[in-house]
């Protein structure tokens, strides 16, 4: 697997409870931008749409990090959903649980499964997060 795929699925996994709040906080930052008082007075109409709700709601749904947040989100979702409870349990137990308590021996132990084990079923798991979210492997 590719070095850059790999970091990114293994970020987003250790930054997988905190994906909600980050949808959240992007969404805070649309509905109370900053805003800079414009001294322009006069002029003529802007050319967007002029319902302040309806704006909001369009921007939000067409806001790049939400729709990528929450697609990543949905297909770790989906593959950690689709695993045997013991393959879940590991990638639980490494990257999810927080804070870690936890390293690969350690998982080895409270899995019962060898530590080479635990590292083939996280690259089983990379791989379908990968071809998921149709990234090079």
């Amino acid at each position: 697997m590719r070095k850059g795929t790999y970091s990114f699925i293994e970020q987003t996994l250790l930054d997988y409870n905190e994906i909600d709040k980050h949808i959240k906080n992007r969404v805070e930052e649309i509905t109370y931008p900053v805003s800079i008082p414009d001294d322009n007075i006069g002029g003529s109409s802007a050319g967007t749409i002029s319902n302040p709700t309806e704006r909001l709601a369009v921007t939000i749904i067409d806001d790049m990090l939400i729709s990528n947040l929450n697609r990543t989100k949905n297909v770790v979702d989906e593959v950690l959903e689709g695993l045997e409870p013991d393959a879940r349990k590991v990638i639980y137990l490494y990257y999810i649980d927080s804070p870690r308590k936890y390293t690969w021996t350690g998982v080895a132990l409270e899995s019962n499964f060898s530590e080479s084990y635990c590292r083939k079923i996280r690259n089983v798991v990379f791989e379908k997060i990968a071809k998921k979210l149709g990234m090079p492997i």
